[in-house]
């Protein structure tokens, strides 16, 4: 265990970061996502709350609907299956399909 730690590979903090960097990058999801995730994977708590408050996730759901934003509902059905809030999708969805 000591050796692991020396090692860096029990440590929570930098697996946390890691793993949200990794969706951020690679397969965007929204916080109540990336909570989930973590709490399947052991990990919750503070630590997790404390990497979720720096996500913009705006900027994430904006990359997420890259290549899925055909129309209105889909493109919000799909954030929704991302684990985005509707305070997030409804200023990106307004963005993207504009009124009028």
């Amino acid at each position: 265990m000591a050796k692991l730690k020396r090692q860096k590979l029990l440590d929570d903090q930098e697996f946390i970061v890691w793993w949200v960097d990794q969706r951020a990058r690679f397969r965007p999801r929204g916080k109540r996502a990336l909570r989930f995730e973590l709490r399947q994977k052991g990990v919750s708590g503070p630590s997790v709350e404390t990497v979720l408050a720096g996500l913009d996730e705006l900027k994430l759901a904006k990359k997420a609907l890259k290549n899925h934003a055909r129309s209105y509902r889909q493109a919000g059905r799909f954030l929704v299956q991302r684990g985005f809030g509707w305070s997030v999708i409804r200023p990106v969805l307004e963005e993207i399909f504009p009124k009028g």
